[in-house]
Order: C-alpha cells, then structure tokens, then sequence
C-alpha cells in the first residue's frame, strides 16, 4: 500500500518520467519472454 501511494505521488509529480519507466520495464518483460520462446 506504501509503494502504490509512493507510486501515485511519483504519477502526479512526473507522470512523463513514470510513463517512460513503464515502457520500459514494458520492453524488458518483452524481451524477456522473446528470451524464454527461443
């Protein structure tokens, strides 16, 4: 619950920065499952 709170201030503060996290981690569970197919 504290990390999702942490989570919507971070949002409100820079929601362009934790966009941007987002797609990557986003890209890195991708390649991780391109990785794990092979």
């Amino acid at each position: 619950e504290k990390h999702f709170a942490a989570l919507a201030a971070g949002r409100q503060k820079n929601p362009r920065l934790l966009a941007k996290k987002a797609r990557e981690e986003a890209e890195a569970k991708a390649k991780e499952a391109e990785a794990k197919k092979e």
